[in-house]
């Protein structure tokens, strides 16, 4: 169907133009059959609109925004009423030109500006009438004002009509290439949550994905609103089943009134806070990967038909995205962590000792006669016992600190901005703790605090001469380096 809201303004303006040289050879080669006693008049004005098209023709409406076309209607009305005044009994054989008018109007404009145009039509014939208006020429003008009122409200309700589709689909292309260039899952989330909420206008929306260690728990993805557990966590398992199986179907549900509805358990809509809800599924290539959820608060109307689809195709690309996504995360994930204590690896920590800045602490720990526990209990217990001392010391370490097996039973820690009071803080309460359990063997420590220009190795070589002290002089204690080589 050829789109009438893809002309630019330039043929928009070009194509009045070509209206008006149209209108003024219609008058000049009709006039000389009216039997009209004066047609200079009336030839005049058919030169005037001749000029005035060529003008239109060459004017650069490329330049101006669409609205400013309407001023060729409004010459059109001025010369209709000239034309009228200076050929009295004119009147009524060219009234098809009020129809050419809002037919333009209607292409070019919105429907408040075609109505816009009634009374200045009006306005057009009385003026040109001089007063001298017969009743069967009213009622002629009456209907053509009408048939052309009506073809120019059709066709401009169907241009806006074309123009917010046009914007919906521009929008979904813009909102599917900008989920294909995100990097992260909090990004994908993010476009996804705001592009859908647009689209049905609820007072909460929620992506919950299912838990890396077991598919009936999901968790949200971004931070949650105040009042509202952060993360926010559902179990599946506890749910009635009917959701579950309709998202694992690739099905949207829609529950009007929470109330009573065996579909959903009360404990869920709570941790909502909705009245109404909308479960939207994000599969991935074998199983569910999670939903997005859309709360209201006060009692609402199934989204229309157009929205929903819209979003369960936004869902559909999200979810291919989500999952390469969660492929390549769980990647960086394994290639920066240890797999038996979760902590950072040795290449991970390398890279992050590069930002070393004066002021943190680097402290290094290494479990004594941790050979004779894998000899005596087993490597199994070994395991328990370097599991143990990573959970204590990611209890000990803040958001912005870093834990990381240096390998075998050797750990570092780094605490950011941590200081000698910090560090000596830290060493003591991990002691206090590790001592107070029952882990079966010590740890020996050794720290060094970073100083201005020193380089990460540096200090690095410091805390690692600290614990080697720590460990010639008895094991289970600590050393802090103070300075360069101390």
């Amino acid at each position: 169907m050829f789109d009438l809201d893809r002309l630019s303004n330039a043929a928009l303006g070009r194509l009045g133009g070509a209206l008006f040289m149209a209108a003024s050879l219609v008058v000049a080669a009709s006039a000389p059959f009216l039997g009209l006693d004066d047609l200079a008049g009336l030839e005049w004005v058919a030169l005037a609109s001749l000029v005035v098209g060529g003008l239109f023709l060459a004017l650069p409406w490329s330049r101006w925004r669409r609205s400013t076309l309407v001023v060729q209607s409004v010459v059109a009305l001025g010369l209709i009423a000239l034309a009228d005044h200076m050929a009295p009994g004119a009147q009524g054989d060219y009234l098809a030109l009020y129809t050419v008018i809002f037919l333009f109007v209607g292409l070019t404009q919105s429907v408040q500006v075609v109505s816009w145009m009634v009374p200045a039509a009006v306005a057009a014939f009385v003026l040109g009438a001089s007063g001298g208006i017969e009743p069967h020429a009213q009622v002629r003008f009456g209907v053509t004002l009408a048939v052309g009122y009506l073809i120019g409200l059709v066709l401009a309700a169907t241009g806006g009509l074309t123009r917010a589709t046009n914007a919906r689909m521009e929008d979904l292309l813009e909102v599917s290439q900008a989920l294909i260039r995100s990097r992260r899952m909090t990004d994908t989330a993010l476009l996804l949550e705001s592009s859908t909420n647009r689209l049905v206008g609820a007072d909460a929306v929620f992506t919950f994905i299912t838990d890396s260690s077991t598919s009936t728990r999901y968790v949200t993805l971004l931070p949650t609103p105040r009042g509202i557990p952060d993360p926010l966590v559902i179990e599946v398992c506890e749910e009635p089943g009917k959701i579950a199986r309709a998202l694992d179907r690739g099905e949207a549900v829609f529950i009007h009134d929470v109330t009573g509805d065996d579909r959903i358990s009360s404990s869920m809509t709570e941790l909502l806070g909705c009245t109404s809800v909308l479960f939207l599924p994000i599969l991935g290539e074998h199983a569910r990967l999670g939903s997005v959820v859309f709360c209201w608060r006060t009692l609402a109307d199934r989204p229309v038909e157009w929205a929903l689809r819209a979003i369960m195709l936004l869902a559909t690309e999200a979810s291919i995205v989500l999952e390469r996504q969660r492929g390549v995360e769980r990647v960086e994930v394994e290639a920066a962590t240890d797999p038996l204590t979760g902590l950072f690896n040795r290449r991970s920590i390398d890279a992050r000792l590069r930002s070393l800045a004066p002021g943190d602490a680097v402290l290094l720990f290494d479990l004594d006669r941790f050979k004779e526990v894998n000899d005596t209990l087993g490597h199994a217990a070994g395991d328990e016992v370097l599991c143990t001392l990573a959970a204590c010391l990611l209890a000990a370490c803040r958001q912005d600190d870093w834990c990381a097996r240096l390998g075998g039973d050797e750990f570092l820690v780094v605490l950011r901005q941590g200081g000698h009071g910090g560090t000596k803080g830290v060493l003591a309460d991990l002691h206090q703790a590790w001592r107070a359990g029952e882990a079966g063997t010590s740890f020996s420590a050794g720290a060094a605090v970073a100083h201005t220009g020193e380089e990460p190795w540096q200090v690095m070589a410091r805390a690692d001469d600290a614990l080697y002290r720590a460990k010639q002089s008895g094991r289970d204690r600590v050393e802090i380096s103070i300075g360069h080589g101390t």
